[in-house]
């Protein structure tokens, strides 16, 4: 006999798709059909998830890290424990021309605060390059690391996910401390996904 777990959506990161954020007094309008979801933007239920049931709206307290579709602005977004806001990954990629175990410094200024969400790198001649990706000051300055562990980059790509201090302040630098390079490498390619805050 086997057995079968059955999920509780409410209770999954991932929600399911949404119509629209709408106000309580435009939901009110509406001539839903069975199914229909809408995130409520004021109201007694701000922030909540309504869901037409064929007769009423049932309401989902909306959970911190909830994610979702909204199809009417094809976009994602995500609940933070007090609003829903756009999530939108941004990527940035920088070079690196022949490293040395001494190549270190600030690569990007920051415009605004943002989390690192994922680092990707791939090196291009010789074994592997291995560092930090830091975070400096305004100036460039004062690397602290985003990460306590080193970065091993291969020749095929490496993919880092999770951070000890993912979150870099507006205004600031991202750096990267090479500590060892093993071969001839011509390039170290590395991409940051990143979120803005």
């Amino acid at each position: 006999m086997s057995f079968k777990k059955v999920p509780i959506q409410d209770e999954f990161p991932f929600q399911l798709n949404v119509k629209s954020r709408i106000t309580a007094a435009a939901l009110a309008e509406l001539s839903p059909a069975k199914g229909d979801r809408y995130i409520l933007t004021d109201g007694a239920n701000i922030n909540k998830i309504g869901t037409y049931n064929g007769s009423t709206w049932d309401y989902l307290i909306s959970l911190e890290g909830f994610i979702t579709w909204i199809d009417n602005e094809n976009l994602f977004y995500k609940f933070d424990g007090s609003n829903w806001s756009q999530l939108i990954i941004y990527s940035r990629s920088f070079i690196i021309t022949n490293p040395t175990s001494s190549s270190d410094g600030a690569i990007w200024r920051i415009p605004a605060t943002i989390t690192i969400t994922g680092l990707h790198g791939v090196q291009i001649g010789g074994t592997n390059v291995i560092g930090i990706l830091t975070e400096c000051d305004s100036d460039g300055l004062n690397p602290v690391a985003v990460d306590t562990t080193d970065i091993t980059i291969l020749a095929t790509n490496v993919n880092k996910t999770s951070f000890t201090n993912p979150s870099i302040d507006a205004g600031d630098y991202i750096g990267w401390s090479t500590t060892s390079v093993s071969g001839t490498v011509t390039k170290v390619i590395i991409t940051i996904d990143y979120t803005i805050n």
